[in-house]
C-alpha cells in the first residue's frame, strides 16, 4: 500500500520522520515530500515539486494528513479529495495534533471524506494496518 503524508515541512520535522520510519517498518510504501530534497524556491523548482507530489498524491492509497497544516497542505488534501469524489478507493487519515482544537468538527469540506481521525502517531499506524485490508 502506497502512503503520502501530507504535512508542513518544517513545523512537523520530527513527526513526519517517525511516522515515514514506523510506516516503513509495517512496509508499507510511504511518500514524504520533504524527501524530494528541493527548497523549491524558484518557478522552475516550484512546479517540479508540485509536480511529483500531485503525481504521488494519484499513486497513493492512503495519505495521512497532520494537523494543524497549511495551505501547501490544504491543496494536496484537496486533490485528494477530488480523486475520493471521482471514485478513488483512496483512504485518508488525520493525525490531529490538537486535539483540544474544535475547529476540525465544523470543516465540512474535510470532515466527510476522512475515513480516520487518529490523536497520536501509534494511533496512525493501527488505522492505515485496519485501512489496509
Amino acid at each position: 500500500m502506497r502512503v503520502y503524508i501530507a504535512s508542513p515541512y518544517t513545523r512537523q520535522q520530527v513527526v513526519n520522520e517517525k511516522l515515514f520510519n514506523m510506516l516503513t517498518e509495517k512496509k508499507f510504501d510511504v511518500f514524504l515530500p520533504k524527501k524530494i530534497d528541493i527548497d523549491a524556491v524558484t518557478f522552475e523548482e516550484q512546479l517540479h515539486v508540485s509536480t511529483i507530489c500531485y503525481d504521488e498524491i494519484e499513486k497513493c492509497d492512503l495519505m495521512v494528513i497532520v494537523y494543524p497544516f497549511g495551505i501547501s497542505v490544504a491543496c494536496e488534501i484537496g486533490y485528494a479529495i477530488y480523486q475520493k469524489r471521482q471514485g478513488s478507493t483512496k483512504k485518508l487519515i488525520l493525525l490531529n495534533l490538537k486535539p483540544k482544537d474544535k475547529i476540525l468538527q465544523s470543516e465540512a469540506m474535510l470532515i466527510p471524506y476522512i475515513d480516520s481521525e487518529v490523536n497520536s502517531i501509534e494511533e496512525v499506524i493501527k488505522a492505515a494496518l485496519l485501512l489496509a485490508r
